[in-house]
């Protein structure tokens, strides 16, 4: 997969919660992750659980459960 970056595509995804992406936009989001520096990009992927959330889970497993029903927030911009 060698394919030409649209990086308004991936600026457009800042602040999306990554569950609302589609196949193609996550196959671009992680595309543009490989190669962020290139495009000058700074993109991050931010789970919401907090550590009070975390702090009740009685075991990892626990723990991602808890993680995935939190969510996870992309971060995007340019640098």
């Amino acid at each position: 997969m060698n394919e030409q970056i649209n990086t308004d595509e991936v600026l457009a995804m800042n602040g999306q919660d990554i569950s609302s992406l589609s196949v193609e936009q996550r196959q671009k989001l992680n595309q543009a992750i490989e190669k962020s520096r290139l495009y000058g990009l700074a993109i991050s992927v931010t789970n919401k659980a907090t550590s009070e959330d975390l702090a009740i889970a009685s075991s990892a497993e626990d723990a991602e459960r808890i993680m995935a029903e939190a969510g996870s927030v992309i971060s995007v911009r340019k640098q």
